[in-house]
């Protein structure tokens, strides 16, 4: 899964592309502003994407090229620039602009913790 554009682009999709052989797969949709981050699970079965409109889409990506938008996390009261999922795929993590790190449950969406 790559942005559509370069990064200085204010794109607010991805384009899933198979690179062997190289093969268009799906566009994923679903921000109202720009990206800024993406991360993917451990065990590549999800990803998350964050960007400008200070929230942070859940996608289910096993079943390629289907993409499901499963949560969308919130919270953030700035553009969120960094996200990582933990290695068992129960918490994200992510940095944004209003100075704040925030980790989500997964299932149920709820903040757990605001450092």
């Amino acid at each position: 899964v790559s942005p559509e554009h370069s990064a200085s682009s204010r794109c607010r999709y991805i384009r899933a592309l198979l690179l062997s052989p190289l093969m268009y797969l799906t566009k994923v949709e679903g921000h109202t502003s720009e990206l800024y981050s993406m991360a993917f699970s451990y065990q590549g079965t999800m990803f998350a994407t964050g960007g400008a409109d200070k929230c942070i889409k859940m996608w289910r990506s096993s079943n390629l090229p289907n993409v499901e938008n499963f949560a969308t996390l919130t919270g953030c009261t700035a553009g969120v620039m960094s996200i990582d999922i933990d290695e068992r795929d129960q918490y994200v993590v992510a940095g944004s602009n209003d100075s704040a790190v925030r980790m989500w449950q997964v299932t149920g969406g709820q903040i757990k913790s605001t450092f």
